[in-house]
């Protein structure tokens, strides 16, 4: 368990991007990319909830309205791809309305990832 709050994290990494280089950026990803299956797949979660929130942000400026945008595609996206997912699994239950009631509904997580 990390010795830092969720809140103290998130200065950490504000820290982190403040001027940083593209390259340590990168070892950022493969340190990321390195981690337990099972912590990766956690770990995206919480970055979902970040792309989740930022499509939410209800005010944007110059400064991070591409950010914003593209958190909403990006959430769009998947939702249309959960849709499918549920229709493909299981086509008799999840027909295209009951599908996208659930995911479009406001109980849907798309951080809520399964683990094996």
């Amino acid at each position: 368990m990390s010795k830092l709050t969720g809140k103290e994290l998130a200065k950490e990494f504000e820290s982190f991007v403040n001027g940083t280089s593209d390259f340590e950026k990168q070892e950022f990803v493969k340190g990321f990319m390195s981690m337990h299956n099972t912590l990766e797949q956690s770990a995206f979660g919480v970055l979902l909830k970040v792309v989740e929130a930022m499509s939410k942000k209800s005010y944007v400026d110059g400064r991070n309205q591409a950010s914003k945008q593209r958190a909403e595609w990006m959430v769009e996206g998947i939702k249309q791809g959960a849709v499918a997912d549920l229709k493909e699994n299981d086509p008799y239950y999840w027909r295209e309305d009951r599908a996208k009631e659930w995911v479009y509904g406001e109980n849907y997580d798309i951080s809520s990832l399964p683990f094996i």
